[in-house]
């Protein structure tokens, strides 16, 4: 499906089939439902191959300030979710150390400080996000791409001298990152717009849909 037979879609479930009223809107919520339901957990991998993302990075300090490079891509946009840190083996870099890096949060953080049961295992990097992507912020409703938050991420690492040994580690960060609202094309009909079909599958097309309809269908009860 292409983006206008998306948004086509959106607006014949809500009885506007020639968007004279709900055009935009229905823009709005297609990219808000890509997002939210990618953050949400809602998809396979197969679901959402364009958004998916991996990155190589040297780690060398404390705490990591990373943001993705530039992705002229569809999925393109701003960081949306971390899914997950891995060490990066190489097998031409002799004594090259791997870790295996788990996620932990402010609760387990503050357990493993006061309990050494609580510290990670010899192989083991623990990682806690402290500021990331993954907070939607849109006051106005006017911007969809002001749903993606920002592009910037800090993380930090404990224990730290195993992230600190001589030049640092490499890490793969992969994430979900969000669409970029600018590189898709709405168009005039269906033959020129941009398709989605490799971008998204088809079943989760049709649940971003679902949930465009949904919130379109209350915000037009409520109006």
């Amino acid at each position: 499906m292409t983006y206008y037979e998306i948004v086509g879609e959106i607006l014949s479930r809500v009885n506007d089939p020639l968007g004279d009223t709900y055009l935009e809107r229905s823009k709005q919520l297609m990219f808000e439902g890509i997002n939210m339901l990618a953050y949400g957990g809602d998809y396979t991998e197969e679901d959402i191959p364009g958004m998916l993302r991996e990155a190589i990075v040297t780690q060398n300090t404390p705490n990591l300030t990373w943001e993705p490079e530039e992705d002229t891509e569809l999925g393109g946009g701003k960081v949306l979710k971390i899914l997950g840190i891995t060490s990066t083996y190489r097998a031409d870099e002799v004594g090259f150390p791997v870790y295996r890096y788990k996620r932990i949060d402010n609760e387990y953080l503050n357990k493993m400080h006061l309990d050494s049961e609580y510290e990670p295992l010899s192989n083991e990097v623990f990682y806690i996000i402290n500021q990331s992507s993954d907070k939607y912020t849109d006051p106005s409703g006017a911007s969809a791409e002001g749903l993606t938050g920002t592009s910037t991420v800090a993380i930090g690492f404990y224990p730290v001298g195993r992230i600190l040994d001589g030049d640092g580690v490499k890490i793969t960060i992969k994430f979900i990152r969000s669409p970029k609202v600018s590189a898709w094309f709405y168009g005039t009909a269906s033959t020129d717009s941009t398709d989605a079909s490799e971008y998204l599958s088809l079943p989760y097309i049709y649940k971003v849909i679902d949930y465009a309809t949904v919130k379109l269908n209350q915000e037009i009860a409520g109006a």
